[in-house]
């Protein structure tokens, strides 16, 4: 038969794992990203496994932020590669593996995100208006891509409230 082509088909991480043998019972798998823009953090994370994609934006520094962010118990976070005080700030403290990626830019985002969920979808969501937010989920989206698991479904986010809880 001869000698066969090799390619890499996906790389797996804690926060791309899909394989239930592999995931923890009765547990979210969260793949996170967090990025800062005009005063605001935006919050994007997902989970693989199941298609559960969840983002929203606050007051850089704000307690509901900090409480969102610890509930969700992150498997894997992602943050810009930028040197970002805050960013570097926020990291110090974290316990999970966290990646630094360079961010898409807001057009190619919500292209991609439109792509994935419905173009029209966004724009009545106004996800376009939450730059932080976007970032962060921009930063997901080039995760994804370069862990090649770009083509998981994954379903239209859910938006989480001011206080954090899911609307």
């Amino acid at each position: 038969k001869g000698l066969m082509d090799r390619a890499v088909i996906r790389i797996v991480t804690p926060g791309t794992v899909v394989e239930e043998t592999l995931l923890p019972p009765a547990a979210d798998n969260f793949l996170g990203a967090v990025a800062w823009a005009d005063g605001q953090v935006g919050l994007a994370c997902v989970d693989v496994s199941t298609g559960d994609f969840e983002i929203g934006q606050w007051a850089a520094g704000s307690d509901t932020f900090k409480n969102t962010f610890e509930r969700l118990a992150l498997r894997e976070l992602v943050v810009p590669d930028s040197r970002d005080p805050l960013a570097d700030l926020f990291v110090k403290e974290l316990t999970i593996p966290v990646s630094l990626r360079r961010p898409m830019g807001s057009a190619e985002t919500l292209d991609t995100l439109g792509a994935r969920v419905g173009a029209g979808a966004v724009e009545a969501a106004g996800l376009s208006r939450a730059a932080a937010a976007l970032a962060a989920v921009g930063l997901v989206f080039r995760y994804l891509a370069e862990t090649r698991s770009e083509n998981l479904p994954i379903r239209f986010p859910r938006i989480f409230s001011r206080d954090g809880v899911m609307e």
